[in-house]
This record gives C-alpha cells, sequence and structure tokens, in this order.
C-alpha cells in the first residue's frame, strides 16, 4: 500500500486584500474575517489564516480534502478556485498549493536535527514554508534537539496551532509541494512514512 498524507494548503491569497480586510500592521497569524467557498468541490464556509511574514493564506481546516497521494493531493491543489466575499466584493482565487520548500542542495535531500537540512527537525527557515509555520509561526519546539537528543519538554503541536488551526491532528505528516525525488520514492514505499515538517 503506498503512502498518503495529509497536507495543510497554501496560497498567496492577495495580500492587499487581506491587509485591507484586517487593517494596520498584523501579527504573523491572523485568522481572517471572511470566508470562502469552491462550489466545484462541494466546499462552502472555508476559513483562512494569513502568515503575514510568508505571505501565504492558508486553509484553516488542515482535513479538508482528506488524505491523498502526493500527485492526487498536488493535482487538487492546483484546481480548486475558492471565491471569497468580503467588505470589497468577491473576488475568485486559484493559485492554491501545497506548501513548498527550497531544497538546500537541489537533487541531494539530506535530513538532520540541526535545522540545517531539507528535512528533519528544528528547521526555522522562511523557504520551508511548513517547517517555518511550525516552528518559527507557531512557535513549537521538535522532539529532538538540535543535538539530536529525543524527549525535550514541551515537544510536539502544543502552541496556537490547535486554536488557529482546525482539525490538525498533532502525530500525521504532511506532503510538500515541491517536486522531489526523495517524495516520489516515499509514495512507492510505505516503510519511508516519516518526512517531518
Amino acid at each position: 500500500m503506498a503512502t498518503t498524507r495529509r497536507w495543510l494548503l497554501g496560497s498567496t491569497l492577495a495580500s492587499s486584500l487581506a491587509l485591507t480586510l484586517m487593517g494596520g500592521a498584523q501579527a504573523a497569524l491572523t485568522v481572517l474575517p471572511f470566508k470562502g467557498t469552491d462550489a466545484a468541490n462541494g466546499y462552502s464556509d472555508i476559513e483562512f489564516v494569513y502568515d503575514s511574514v510568508l505571505n501565504v493564506t492558508w486553509f484553516r481546516d488542515a482535513s479538508l480534502g482528506g488524505s491523498r497521494f502526493w500527485s492526487d493531493a498536488n493535482s487538487w491543489a492546483n484546481n480548486l478556485s475558492v471565491t471569497v466575499t468580503g467588505p470589497g466584493g468577491s473576488s475568485t482565487y486559484s493559485n492554491w498549493a501545497l506548501p513548498s520548500m527550497v531544497e538546500i542542495t537541489p537533487g541531494e535531500f539530506n535530513y538532520a536535527y540541526d535545522g540545517t537540512a531539507d528535512a528533519g527537525h528544528n528547521i526555522t527557515r522562511s523557504s520551508s514554508q511548513l517547517s517555518h509555520l511550525y516552528y518559527v509561526s507557531l512557535g513549537n519546539t521538535s522532539f529532538y534537539n538540535a543535538a539530536g537528543v529525543g524527549n525535550q519538554p514541551g515537544f510536539g503541536l502544543t502552541k496556537p496551532g490547535p486554536f488557529l488551526f482546525q482539525n490538525l491532528p498533532n502525530n500525521v505528516s504532511f506532503w510538500y509541494g515541491t517536486e522531489s525525488s526523495f517524495f516520489a520514492s516515499l509514495a512507492l514505499n510505505p516503510v519511508h512514512s516519516n518526512a517531518h515538517a
């Protein structure tokens, strides 16, 4: 059986619309005061969380769309067309995608505990959107410290994620939208089912 994962969906939903609706300077994460619909997929009352540091808008409900294989999740995200209505009227956004990650050394996907790799623990760089969200914006702690010693006090999804995001499970891996030979191998080999944020 191939590996499936859930994913958080991000968009570069026009920051000018988000800033107009929220007004002024913003905290890193803000629940937006409007909802969206995607009639083609039967979704209504979609809520959003805007990340002003990364300039992306996340779906608030982490379970929207369910668990999917990587290629199915990418296809689903790329075909979304979400209409949002705010004080200034309605706009439709079709630039949804899985979170991006820029590989440190293209073609050489690597893993580390100290945050210096593409995957692993304690990754805080903004070029890894999901890791940045988890460790920086939400302020969560990895199970492992930078030296690889496990069981840090307060590890896991313990900080404001459950209050900002809905249906966000603690022990589930999420897909990145970045195409990588490493990710492609995960879909074929269920033994490697722990791609970390």
